[in-house]
This record gives C-alpha cells, sequence and structure tokens, in this order.
C-alpha cells in the first residue's frame, strides 16, 4: 500500500504521520522525492499530531497537497 501511494503522490504532495507502528513503516518504506514531502513526528508519538501538522503544512504550503495518515494503520 505504502508503494503504490508513494508511486501516486506527486513530488510535491506531504505525507503527515506519527503515532503507531506507521513512522517505522514510514522510514523503511518511503522514498520522498523532495525535502518536504515526508513529515513524521518521531519524539513522542502523541496520537492526534497528524491533523494539526497537516493543517500547519497546509497553512505554510498553501500550494501543496497534504495527507495526514492517523493511526498504525492496521484493521
Amino acid at each position: 500500500m505504502l508503494g503504490a501511494l508513494n508511486e501516486e503522490m506527486a513530488p510535491t504532495d506531504v505525507v503527515v504521520q506519527a503515532a503507531g507502528s506507521m513512522p517505522g513503516d514510514l522510514q523503511m518504506l518511503w522514498r520522498a522525492r523532495d525535502a518536504k514531502q515526508y513529515h513524521v513526528e518521531y519524539a513522542y508519538s502523541c496520537m492526534g499530531y497528524e491533523i494539526a501538522g497537516a493543517l500547519g503544512i497546509k497553512m505554510a504550503a498553501p500550494d501543496r497537497e497534504v495527507f495526514a495518515w492517523s493511526g498504525t494503520g492496521r484493521t
């Protein structure tokens, strides 16, 4: 899933993630094509950061599409 999303997203799109297993999964599998494409909070893995982080990124870079992935990604 991450590989397919990585291929479909534009280089200027931004992914935001913070909690659960997803930060580690993204670190292993995500291939950023732009220095600002990958935004993951590792320090405290605080749940809920994704929404606030995505809003802040969109405000700072309104020309970029921002995708917030919340939770572990597991069902």
